[in-house]
């Protein structure tokens, strides 16, 4: 299993803390026949796009889809002449992940069945800004903005008493992690961002029925 947020997952997590799953499953190829590829989770619909060179491809040129096998397993396919798999150089994945943040990936390689890793560049291509929620979903706010000094801070009031905190790059490579406690109402809360360099990330805040992401410029 593996998380946007979070990498790659113990076995059999909690539903809601992945996004797909690396596995075998039945495929038409075209008859039903066990095949190595991705499955999404549900509510994290995704996109194929052919034909456009991979970074040219644009997520808002097709609608998503739910089913669970967008990716599938034809990202690849095995010359019978080279005894070598390949990977179509003009195809690109777009993954919509359950908080709206939108995910482009490239599939590049596959050990087959001598150690089925499946290999693949990922990045976060549209995030989901929410800065101020209405209030049935609570409300969250990060200043200042650029943050500042290395120091980010929270106004925070949400329907949850603690959340734990992700900070990743737009590779999504984790740049901090930490939990959020006592959050009773209307409160501030600090993140430490000391010694990240600066750019552009994703802070995701998340507690069993609540998942936020927002954006944030490191100066």
């Amino acid at each position: 299993y593996y998380s946007f947020a979070n990498g790659v997952a113990d076995l059999e997590p909690l539903s809601a803390d992945w996004d797909l799953v690396f596995t075998k499953f039945i495929g038409y190829v075209p008859s039903a026949y066990p095949v190595a590829g991705v499955l999404q989770n549900k509510d994290v619909p995704a996109l194929q796009i052919d034909g456009v060179p991979t970074d040219q491809a644009d997520w808002t040129s097709a609608p998503f889809d739910s089913v669970i096998n967008v990716i599938g397993s034809d990202w690849k396919t095995f010359n019978m002449q080279t005894f070598q798999y390949e990977y179509p150089a003009d195809r690109t994945y777009f993954v919509k992940d359950r908080s709206g943040n939108v995910w482009k990936l490239i599939f590049t390689e596959y050990g087959g069945s001598a150690t089925g890793d499946m290999t693949f560049t990922q990045e976060l291509v549209s995030a989901t800004s929410v800065d101020e929620l209405t209030a049935d979903r609570g409300v969250v706010t990060v200043y200042p903005m650029p943050v500042q000094n290395g120091l980010a801070n929270l106004v925070l009031d949400v329907p949850v008493q603690q959340l734990d905190v992700t900070v990743h790059d737009l590779g999504g490579r984790v740049v901090r992690q930490e939990r959020l406690g006592g959050l009773d109402g209307l409160v501030q809360r600090t993140v430490d961002l000391a010694g990240t360099p600066a750019g552009l990330y994703v802070m995701r805040l998340q507690a069993a029925g609540f998942d936020r992401s927002v954006r944030l410029v490191v100066e």
